[in-house]
């Protein structure tokens, strides 16, 4: 028994941990960083045609202190204003590269909703801009007031401070005229997709709605498939003549392609045109590409107005 004592009290004397090591353990965590937001005015339009697509609504100036990168979860709006919410078609956020949200309705009694945001990272010392923008449906009711405030940003635990957070949107009163826009439809390809350079990966046609000339800004495709990045390159929308009409894309950022139109490409009022997205395509069997356009707000446009 007395040597079995001796052994653990040599044992804890040499082997014990040091007094200081609970204190390196309870080091504190890295700094989260701060995001401070600014909340402006995104346009001082006021009347809006029922079936407007993308109207600024608010903007939102974002800057993170140097501390760390911030990655934004999501933006709590609120709608107000006495316009019934169903006139109210699509919410959603957009940032330099394009849309960076889920696009959302007003489905809550009391106007509030969430966008979910990708892609969105504000660099330590930087600064980036997010954009609300609302569709108003085409059966909008004559003289229904709408606005939009933000309640609250989740910056991924990093703390937030709100700037001009009493700023909601200008007053958007719908008027009765119609917008028009752009219907896009989703068309099979004429042929399997496979290996090589200048495939047909995706075909669409477009069709101008409404009173005017439609000018097509750019376009957003995302494919459903498992080809990502680089495994589609060179991606451009061209004609059944093989006319480029867009510039051209060296690769998908993930899953995602934007392709920004030429300032010439414009349908007349009532015109259809068939377009072929192609690429050059780097995968094997077992990688998959089926491209689509989630939501009408993928497509940006801008009326042309003549004279009648």
């Amino acid at each position: 028994m007395i040597v079995a004592s001796s052994f653990i009290a040599l044992y804890l004397h040499h082997f014990q941990l040091p007094p200081s090591l609970p204190n390196a353990v309870q080091r504190p965590s890295s700094v989260a960083g701060q995001l401070s937001v600014t909340v402006r005015n995104a346009d001082t339009l006021t009347s809006i045609p029922k079936g407007a697509q993308r109207i600024p609504m608010l903007q939102l100036d974002l800057q993170a202190t140097c501390s760390a990168d911030i990655r934004v979860v999501s933006l709590a709006l609120r709608k107000t204003g006495l316009g019934d919410r169903s006139d109210l078609e699509a919410i959603y956020a957009e940032g330099a590269g394009g849309r960076v949200s889920n696009v959302q309705s007003v489905s809550s009694k009391d106007g509030r909703l969430s966008l979910r945001i990708r892609d969105v990272i504000v660099e330590a010392c930087d600064r980036e801009t997010i954009t609300i923008y609302a569709n108003f449906a085409a059966t909008a009711a004559v003289a229904g007031e709408h606005r939009f405030a933000l309640e609250s940003v989740d910056a991924a635990g990093a703390s937030v401070r709100l700037l001009n957070a009493q700023v909601a949107s200008q007053l958007r009163r719908t008027v009765g005229d119609t917008q028009g826009g752009v219907r896009l439809e989703m068309l099979d390809p004429l042929s399997r997709i496979r290996f090589g350079t200048d495939r047909t990966v995706a075909r669409i046609r477009l069709t101008a709605e409404g009173d005017d000339a439609q000018h097509v800004r750019s376009i957003r495709f995302e494919n459903n498939g498992s080809a990502s990045d680089d495994d589609l390159q060179n991606l451009v929308l061209v004609t059944n003549r093989a006319e480029r009409v867009s510039s051209v894309l060296p690769s998908m950022e993930g899953k995602t392609a934007l392709l920004h139109m030429n300032e010439s490409f414009l349908l007349e009022r009532g015109q259809t045109r068939v377009l072929e997205l192609h690429a050059d395509v780097h995968i094997g069997a077992s990688t998959t590409v089926r491209f689509v356009v989630e939501d009408p707000a993928d497509v940006t446009t801008e009326p042309v107005r003549r004279r009648r």
